[in-house]
């Protein structure tokens, strides 16, 4: 009967058991901050925490602006870590400096930022576009972010863990059952995991 396999992150550490490769198109790095005192998307009461997005006018990448229930508010920058590597390094700005400037290609959410305050240091991280080499291996199926895992703002990341979910149920419970062989069920286990990613 196969096993699941599920993602392994020691935060403790930092440390995180990997079995894939890293997407080069999706090689994004994000800043973020986290700010009090912003305006609000809307001054509808049904719409005012929505979230803001915005990409950037010199098209290098996109913003988000998101209002937290406790009047914080997060604002961050995602741009394919190239671009931001040579822009950066172009500017001889620090990463406070950088983020400010770069926040002035999305001037809509500079609006709505306004007088806001930063009350956090600025936030980095990269390469959290994955996915594995196989989705399976034998009797063990591999589902969730050990998978693979796209960018965490949108749903796309909830479908994909979903679908891992089901499709290595799917095998398991024809495994169970003595369904075809196990060769087969890994075959269909590993295209599924691939089209979903893709």
């Amino acid at each position: 009967m196969p096993v699941v396999f599920l993602p392994f992150h020691d935060s403790t550490k930092g440390t995180t058991l990997f079995l894939g490769h890293y997407n080069p198109t999706l090689k994004n790095v994000a800043n973020w901050a986290y700010y009090q005192g912003t305006g609000s998307y809307s001054n509808d009461p049904t719409r005012q925490n929505t979230a803001f997005f915005e990409a950037s006018t010199d098209e290098s990448g996109w913003a988000w602006f998101i209002l937290w229930h406790n009047g914080t508010t997060s604002v961050g920058l995602v741009r394919n870590q190239a671009i931001a590597t040579k822009k950066k390094t172009a500017s001889c700005a620090s990463t406070k400096k950088f983020f400010a400037e770069s926040l002035k290609l999305t001037p809509n959410l500079l609006e709505l930022i306004g007088s806001g305050t930063r009350v956090t240091e600025v936030k980095s991280a990269s390469d959290y576009s994955y996915n594995a080499s196989s989705y399976s291996f034998p009797f063990a199926r591999v589902v969730g972010d050990a998978g693979c895992f796209i960018d965490p703002f949108f749903s796309s990341g909830v479908h994909l863990a979903m679908t891992s979910g089901l499709s290595a149920g799917t095998t398991i419970a024809a495994s169970i059952r003595g369904d075809g062989g196990e060769h087969s069920r890994r075959c269909r286990r590993d295209h599924r995991g691939a089209m979903a990613y893709e």
